[in-house]
C-alpha cells in the first residue's frame, strides 16, 4: 500500500494520541522526551505539519514503537485506527 501525504495527515495525529493514551503521556511529555519542539508537535498533531522520516522516526521510537505503527500501511494498523476513529 502506497500512503499518500493527505493520508498521513490524517491518520498520523490519531496514531500519535492513541501511542500517547496508551503510554498515559501528554503531548508535552513527548515534546520533551523526543526534543521535538512543542510547536512542531502541535502542528503534527492537527494535520498541519508532515514530519519528514527523520523526525517521524523520532517521535516512534520515543514512543517505543516502529514508524509502521503510526502510518497506515499495514491491516493491522488501519483496524485499530478505524477503532479509534
Amino acid at each position: 500500500m502506497v500512503v499518500t501525504s493527505e493520508q498521513a495527515r490524517e491518520t498520523l495525529p490519531v496514531s500519535i494520541r492513541r501511542e500517547l493514551d496508551r503510554l498515559g503521556w501528554s503531548a508535552y511529555k513527548l515534546s520533551k522526551e523526543s526534543g521535538v519542539s512543542q510547536m512542531t508537535l502541535s502542528n503534527i498533531l492537527s494535520g498541519k505539519h508532515e514530519p519528514k522520516a527523520a523526525l517521524l522516526r523520532t517521535i516512534a521510537d520515543t514512543l517505543g514503537v516502529g514508524i509502521d505503527c503510526l502510518l497506515p500501511t499495514s491491516r493491522k494498523n488501519r483496524k485499530n485506527l478505524n477503532a479509534v476513529a
